[in-house]
């Protein structure tokens, strides 16, 4: 502001506010549930809110969940919506190949970033022309270095960390740790919850060590398995299934467990539930493929992903020595949504915070 004095009284004029920056941010799901992409975008668009940004969210979900104040939300926006918030947007982050929705890329100059959370589609034709075009209109990510080494073009790529949910995964000391393993995730086979539970009865035959084991998610995904939990007094014994829960019960629920084991079968781009557990005190073991050593950050067991026999070994021997605590302190850093926007941020060559000018 600028001070005046007109007859001898003070007289402040203030210049009009300047405008914040926009940030548009593009992303086929936003609805509540856990990890993968819809929740990588909720905490980012709320840390680059937080950082003094406008932020906008267009998404391909009919509606969402999630409450985001401060954040205008469009979900299956139309073309005219679509154009609108690309024309008023300084800087651009897709959540993948979302051709739908960035599309006005092609037309306006625009600070972009494309973020790869799963392998580039295969694609041909016309098809393949625009998402080449896409490209080269945006800096391509990665959310890890295994999914950099799976680009055509890995010396072109970045790198920027997936956030966690460092508000609600964090330790309890409240809760006392008295349950032994956790699974938190879906059940379909390619994350291998059918091999965790050929160990964990396993575990017991060959070695004669009981534990208790509770699986977070929905069951339903998979009848085979479901019969087997069903049937199987074994299971009926040790196997507690709780369905599908809010993240903050699953916090919880992690803080009250050992080891969480995460078996995938596929190559993982990443892993942020490896970062949950960490952050909740629990121990991890994990198969060793994809993106899960990054984010586990070699702060917890690993087995050849798919052998059941080297996992019921480390069921039924948890380890003796954990990780240190200022190792897991400062890797769970890098990983909160606060550090990450300042990753994107740098990549989109803007300011790491937005102050505007108040009388």
């Amino acid at each position: 502001y600028t001070l005046f004095l007109v007859k001898n009284q003070p007289f402040v004029v203030t210049e009009p506010m300047k405008k914040r920056p926009k940030i548009l941010i593009c992303t086929w799901l936003l609805s509540e549930n856990r990890g993968g992409v819809a929740m990588v975008s909720r905490l980012l668009a709320l840390a680059l809110r937080d950082r003094g940004y406008q932020v906008s969210i267009l998404t391909l979900c009919p509606n969402h969940i999630w409450n985001l104040p401060g954040i205008n939300v469009y979900p299956h926006p139309s073309q005219l919506r679509i154009f609108c918030e690309f024309s008023k947007a300084e800087a651009v982050i897709l959540q993948g190949n979302i051709l739908k929705l960035a599309w006005p890329l092609l037309l306006f100059r625009r600070k972009a970033l494309l973020i790869r959370h799963i392998p580039a589609p295969a694609s041909s034709g016309i098809k393949k022309f625009f998402q080449n075009l896409l490209e080269r209109k945006t800096q391509v990510c990665a959310v890890s270095q295994y999914m950099r080494t799976q680009e055509v073009k890995p010396e072109c790529v970045k790198t920027v960390p997936n956030p966690y949910n460092s508000q609600l995964f964090h330790a309890y000391p409240e809760i006392v740790r008295n349950q032994d393993l956790i699974y938190v995730g879906r059940f379909v086979e390619d994350k291998g919850v059918g091999i965790l539970l050929q160990a964990f009865l396993l575990c017991f035959e060959r070695y004669h060590v009981e534990h208790t084991l509770t699986l977070i998610g929905d069951v339903s995904e998979n009848p085979q398995l479901e019969k087997q939990l069903r049937e199987v007094p074994f299971f009926q014994k040790h196997v507690r299934c709780i369905g599908s829960c809010p993240s903050e019960k699953v916090a919880m629920e992690i803080a009250r467990h050992r080891e969480m084991v995460i078996p995938s079968l596929w190559d993982e781009p990443f892993g942020i539930v490896a970062l949950e557990a960490l952050a909740c005190g629990s121990q991890v073991l994990c198969s060793r493929c994809g993106g899960l050593p990054e984010a586990l950050g070699n702060l917890g067991r690993f087995f050849e992903r798919g052998n059941v026999e080297e996992l019921a070994k480390c069921l039924a021997f948890p380890s003796v020595e954990h990780p240190d605590k200022k190792q897991i302190e400062a890797h769970l850093t890098k990983h909160t949504p606060d550090t990450v926007a300042k990753i994107y941020l740098s990549l989109l060559k803007l300011p790491e915070t937005i102050t505007t000018n108040k009388a």
